[in-house]
């Protein structure tokens, strides 16, 4: 039993979701709902992303969303993995 409790605590660390709203907090809001209902873990951060970058740091999580304007206009978010640094593309 304790295997399977340590390989399921692993699993969902990889799922935490931090989303971040650069002043696009209905957006954010949406966002983070819509990954919920996917399974998801997700925080909210409302604030400037180097401090929402240390905050998913300190906390663990796993990837990072950034919610901006230029992100919401073209419906592609950029998601920042944390462990490699990694940026890739969200498309909704």
């Amino acid at each position: 039993m304790e295997r399977i409790s340590a390989i399921a605590k692993l699993k969902k660390e990889d799922e935490k979701f931090l989303v971040i709203s650069l002043n696009q907090d209905r957006k954010s809001i949406a966002l983070a709902q819509q990954l919920r209902r996917k399974g998801k873990v997700v925080s909210l951060f409302y604030g400037k992303p180097s401090k929402a970058l240390e905050y998913a740091n300190a906390y663990g999580f796993g990837k990072v969303i950034f919610v901006g304007g230029k992100e919401v206009k073209l419906r592609r978010f950029r998601v920042k993995i944390m462990k490699t640094g990694k940026e890739i593309v969200l498309k909704i």
